[in-house]
């Protein structure tokens, strides 16, 4: 069935973000709203050999690229497994508890978090990190939804109670040491400027809390129900200055960008992982489906932006917009640069599936029977 215009696919495991290198003004008009976009050329077409490369890689769960883009991890209910983009098996690692395991990949790609997140959480079990040879070592975490500082120093996590007042937040020294309880009757939503964000269900209330010494200051109180990180963990903006979270009140996403918790912006196109174009600026559209970009710290709206895309977006890597033409049939793929604004029509997709980050500038579109890796690079001569 063909989806709705702007609707994008869910993937699995959470990805990571990567960062725009260029600024924002380099790929935005100054000209008005009211001002004709730059014309550019007619969209091209490469044949499928060009800038597709199928891989070795055929998916028993879902795919999850590591962000340095040079491995691939497979994971189902009960395993998971490591390999290069030629298809080597590197990892593996069977759950002995059962099923509903997760796993999450370290923003250095080193390893991934491994932990269990049944459906009583409170049964979760011990948080691990899989290095990228298999072997496993535990954090001293119990829990669930963990995350590293930007840094890569401490490791954070929910230590689920029976009832979410019941949770509390620990840390520990990505070197190992016994966890600290950070607070208690509360639930860890992520890492925002080298320090920890939770959320205290008793008073309704954010806090930050300094990871070294556990010291906590107030944020800003949260009337939105209860906030908890996004279902594929916590997550943060390229600069890491905005913490994404999810409201249970309206089944909502909220943004934190210092000590003010806002709603996802009406102008921004709903995706998971966000459509992030920028340090801290999200891909929107008007109702005319004129591209718009959204800066969630500052609230500017940009209006022309010379992006035209006409169809479902689905993700952005540096500069790439990856997206699907649904009035064609069948589906075509194409990638738009947002710098240039110039539009490659890749033609039909070679399997139906998500389509993930694969590396700066570099996408994975897998599906039951084939994977294939979409290289930019090989776009532009």
């Amino acid at each position: 069935m063909k989806q709705s215009k702007w609707q994008t696919r869910t993937v699995g495991l959470v990805a990571i973000f990567l960062v725009l290198t260029c600024a924002t003004a380099a790929y935005i008009s100054s000209s008005s709203r009211n001002t004709p976009r730059t014309a550019f050329p007619a969209p091209t077409t490469i044949p499928l050999h060009v800038g597709i490369q199928k891989l070795a890689i055929v998916a028993n769960g879902a795919l999850s690229p590591s962000p340095n883009g040079t491995m691939v991890a497979d994971l189902t209910s009960k395993a998971l497994k490591l390999f290069s983009l030629n298809g080597q098996s590197l990892a593996t690692y069977t759950s002995s508890t059962g099923p509903y395991l997760n796993a999450v990949w370290l923003p250095d790609s080193s390893g991934l978090f491994v932990w269990r997140s049944p459906s009583n959480v409170k049964d979760a079990g011990a948080i691990a990190i899989m290095d990228t040879h298999g072997h496993l070592s535990p954090t001293g975490l119990v829990g669930i939804d963990p995350a590293s500082s930007s840094d890569g120093k401490w490791l954070a996590a929910t230590e689920p109670g029976a009832a979410a007042a019941a949770n509390s937040v620990a840390v520990v020294p990505r070197t190992g040491g016994q966890p600290r309880i950070i607070a208690s009757a509360a639930t860890f939503l992520g890492w925002q400027a080298g320090r920890i964000i939770y959320y205290s269900p008793v008073d309704s209330s954010l806090y930050t809390a300094n990871p070294a010494d556990g010291t906590s200051v107030f944020l800003t109180h949260a009337d939105v129900g209860e906030l908890r990180p996004p279902s594929e963990g916590p997550a943060t903006s390229p600069d890491g200055k905005v913490l994404v979270v999810h409201a249970d009140s309206g089944d909502r996403t909220m943004l934190l960008t210092g000590a003010s918790l806002l709603p996802y912006p009406a102008a921004a196109i709903a995706a998971d992982p966000l459509l992030w174009v920028g340090p801290h600026a999200i891909l929107g559209a008007t109702s005319d489906d004129d591209m718009l970009i959204v800066d969630v710290i500052t609230g500017q709206v940009t209006r022309d932006t010379r992006i035209v895309i006409d169809g479902n977006i689905e993700v952005i890597s540096t500069n790439w917009v990856a997206w699907t033409d649904i009035a064609t049939d069948p589906e075509t793929l194409h990638l738009t640069n947002l710098l240039t604004g110039k539009d490659v029509n890749l033609g039909e997709l070679p399997v139906p599936g998500p389509l993930l980050i694969c590396g700066s500038g570099r996408f994975l579109l897998y599906g039951a029977e084939a994977s294939y890796l979409i290289d930019s690079a090989l776009l532009t001569s």
